[in-house]
């Protein structure tokens, strides 16, 4: 993992050493667990793939229909004082509106110190790729259907756009020659219009926190541009900007978004050693035909526009073990 190489020396000119320190001991997975994969023998991978194909789906939606269950039970009484006995459907819907309501709750913080939709989403889409190879079609069919209505559920809109491009990539490179041809044309067209209003959204979203935060770390990358400020500077590099803006003044947000952390931390030489990652890893995924390896950098780096996944360590532990995977399968596809 060398694009990690100017974070982590960063660290070395970082003036707040404990977080610089915190911050390194999160990011070590990603260089340690690839060197634990790679060195497994090849048998126990194997072993270690049909397993993991099968697991990490079903527990992704054992735990999906855990919190639908935690914010029915949660929301029944306040819905009866409130409204009266419910139906069925208009208990839904009301959850449905209000399922990230009970975030704030202090009788179930601990719950949720587990639970974050963005990294829920990405763990969905990842059980997704896996689900493609796997030989069972009935339990593959189930599973896709059930973990794609949760993906919408909970509707993080960067994962459900790449939710869009695996679906059009299935389709266009499986289905082509076949018959279902006007469904490909059909999601294609979808596709573009959801990317359309996906734009517009943002595009429109003037006074969005997420905006205003990235016109600050870009303010203070302007001012340290080569080298950045170090790994543990990010945040009071961010703060001291928050002060001076009317719409920031006394949150302590990070960039939620990676791209512009690395920008801070190490600068421009971070970034390019960032991007290159990306380069090279698609590049060995179109050489290795891995359409595993290609969805799942694409993936990771449209999740990397809008979060900071590196900084919690159910991101990092998600990156580098199925890194790690798919890129052990994309070898086995050139072989």
């Amino acid at each position: 993992m060398f694009w990690l190489t100017p974070v982590i020396l960063s660290f070395f000119y970082s003036a707040d050493f404990n977080n610089g320190l915190y911050k390194i001991k999160t990011i070590l997975p990603i260089i340690i667990t690839p060197l634990i994969y790679f060195s497994l023998d090849n048998k126990y991978k194997i072993k270690i793939e049909k397993l993991v194909r099968i697991v990490f789906p079903l527990s992704t939606l054992i735990f999906g229909l855990y919190i639908l269950t935690k914010l029915c039970v949660y929301f029944y009484q306040p819905y009866i004082i409130q409204y009266g006995k419910p139906t069925i459907l208009a208990y839904l819907k009301f959850v449905y509106e209000h399922r990230f309501g009970y975030l704030t709750n202090k009788d179930i913080i601990v719950f949720t110190a587990f639970f974050h939709k963005a990294y829920y989403s990405l763990a969905v889409l990842i059980s997704i790729l896996l689900l493609l190879k796997v030989k069972y079609k009935f339990f593959k069919i189930i599973l896709f259907i059930l973990l794609s209505s949760l993906l919408l559920l909970f509707n993080s809109m960067p994962h459900i756009f790449v939710y869009i491009i695996f679906v059009c990539t299935y389709l266009f490179l499986y289905l082509r020659k076949t018959k279902y041809l006007f469904f490909i044309i059909a999601g294609g067209l979808f596709f573009v219009y959801y990317f359309r209003f996906v734009f517009f959204k943002l595009l429109n979203s003037r006074i969005g926190i997420r905006e205003q935060i990235s016109k600050c770390a870009y303010k203070q990358f302007k001012e340290s541009p080569l080298f950045g400020y170090g790994v543990g500077d990010v945040k009071n590099t961010l703060n001291t900007c928050f002060i001076d803006s009317n719409y920031l003044n006394g949150l302590n947000f990070n960039t939620h978004n990676q791209y512009l952390d690395v920008m801070l931390s190490s600068g421009l030489i971070g970034l390019i050693f960032f991007l290159s990652f990306f380069v090279l890893g698609f590049k060995k995924s179109f050489q290795n035909k891995s359409i595993e390896l290609f969805l799942f950098l694409t993936l990771i780096a449209v999740t990397l526009l809008f979060e900071n996944i590196f900084h919690r360590m159910w991101g990092v532990f998600m990156f580098s073990v199925f890194y790690s995977f798919f890129n052990f399968n994309s070898n086995l596809n050139q072989k």
